[in-house]
Formats: structure tokens, C-alpha cells, sequence
């Protein structure tokens, strides 16, 4: 009777290129057995000897006044932690859970970064915060769960405009002339908005509540906040906010956040 074709169990429908890598990772995978193999016999001979040694009886002298013969000397076990990044035998691999291993785009990446940080010029706070993270960074292996988590926050650190901003530009004059250039009638709204600027101006800055503007799509809202930038001289960012449901969405999450 003609045997039906087996397949292998646990590796159904494997495509080709599968495979082929299958096959140029034997090679790697048998030299890691041998070693591992080897380094076990040596533990268990080095432990042998050592029980051998510690079981025998004290040297005493014999009947006959002769010194008793002394058990064969064993070569020591020697032992070799490797740190660098290829590992012997094992070209390409490295040790991302040693101290100097790890692979060299995730060194490149946190080099990368470091250099981003030093050029945006961060406030002594943030600097020490940026530090300390970054030490962490660099004893951490890239298979930690925490890993990207802090590179992110690294990231996000980096990218904050620290040393940039817009100087500061109020007259309500000025505002009342852009507002009426590019708007027609709605009083009430550019009186509200200028009372807004001129409390601002008393105080010297516009730090405080935020202006709200409600009302049904098409009436003019985006437009009235184009122009109260340019009457402040400061860049217009339009940021939509349809389909969030959480504040967390736009604050963000915290840092230690998993989900």
C-alpha cells in the first residue's frame, strides 16, 4: 500500500523561505549545543572531583612509617564570560542580557539619542531627569518590557520646542484692525475676543483661561482663531478633535501605562 506523504507536526503550510532559514540557522543552533554541552561536562567533573576530595579520609602515615600516596592532581576548570558583542562561533549574535553585548543598531539608537538631547539644550530639571533615564536606558536589555516604553519618553523629551517660542505681541488695536480685515459684522463675537486681549494686555501676558468658540460646523470658528494668531504673531496650529472620547487621549497616558 502507498504511504501517504507525512507532514511535520507543529510546522504546518511552512513556505519555502521558512526553510532555507531553518536550514543556515541549524548550523548556529547545533555549535550552541555543543558548547552548552560542553560547559555542563565540565561543571559536572569539576563537582566529581570536588566531592571526590572532600569524602577521602585526612592523609594519616601507614603501618609501615610511609607516607601515604597523594590522589592525581586534576587541571583546574577554567571559566570565560564573554561581553563582547559577536559571540564565538556565533557570528551576528550577540548577548543583549551582558553588560557589553546587545546589538549595535540598539547601541546606534541610544548614541542617537543622547546626541539628540544634548542639542536641545534642556533646562537643568529636565536635564537631570534626561540623564538619569538615560543611564537606565543603557543597563537595560532591549528585551526588557520597559524598553521602548523609556525610549519613547526619551523621544517625546527631545522633541519638546524647550528654547523656542514666540515673543509676545499685544495690542488690541492691532487685533481690532486683523479681525475686522477679515471678518464682516459678527460684533458681538470680535467684542468678546477683544475684551479677552485687553484683560490680557493689563496683565502683561496671556497666560490664563482658554477662549472657547461653540458652535455648528461652517460659521466661521477656525477662521476667528487664524486671525487672533496673526494679530498676536503667533503660528496657527489647527488640531482636530473629533472621535476622542477620553481626556487621556489628548493629554496622553501616563509613562508606567500598560494596555
Amino acid at each position: 500500500r502507498a504511504a501517504s506523504p507525512r507532514r511535520l507536526v507543529g510546522a504546518p503550510g511552512k513556505r519555502p523561505s521558512d526553510a532555507r532559514d531553518a536550514d543556515a540557522e541549524r548550523p548556529m543552533i547545533e555549535t550552541l549545543q555543543e558548547m552548552i554541552s560542553g560547559l555542563i561536562s565540565e561543571l559536572e567533573r569539576h563537582a566529581s572531583a570536588s566531592n571526590e576530595t572532600s569524602s577521602s579520609p585526612p592523609p594519616n602515615a601507614t603501618d609501615d612509617g610511609r607516607k601515604p600516596q597523594e590522589p592525581p592532581s586534576r587541571a583546574p576548570v577554567h571559566y570565560r564570560v564573554y561581553r563582547s558583542p559577536a559571540f564565538p562561533g556565533l557570528p551576528g549574535m550577540g548577548l543583549p542580557f551582558m553588560g557589553g553585548g546587545g546589538d549595535g543598531d540598539e547601541e546606534g539608537e541610544v548614541a542617537a539619542l543622547e546626541r539628540r538631547l544634548r542639542s536641545a539644550a534642556l533646562p537643568a530639571e529636565a536635564d537631570e531627569v534626561a540623564t538619569r533615564e538615560l543611564k537606565r536606558l543603557r543597563r537595560m536589555s532591549p528585551m526588557h518590557s520597559e524598553y521602548s516604553t523609556l525610549i519613547d519618553y526619551l523621544e517625546w523629551i527631545a522633541d519638546l520646542p524647550w528654547n523656542k517660542s514666540t515673543p509676545e505681541r499685544l495690542s488690541v488695536a492691532a487685533a481690532r484692525a486683523q479681525l475686522d480685515d477679515d471678518h464682516y459684522a459678527m460684533s458681538k463675537v470680535k467684542g468678546r475676543i477683544l475684551e479677552s486681549l485687553a484683560v490680557c494686555q493689563l496683565r502683561g501676558d496671556t497666560k490664563g483661561s482658554i477662549m472657547c468658540m461653540l458652535g455648528p460646523p461652517g460659521i466661521g470658528k477656525t477662521s476667528l482663531g487664524k486671525s487672533i494668531a496673526a494679530a498676536l504673531g503667533r503660528d496657527f496650529y489647527r488640531v482636530s478633535l473629533g472621535g476622542v472620547h477620553s481626556e487621556a487621549e489628548v493629554r496622553g497616558h501616563r509613562r508606567t501605562y500598560v494596555g
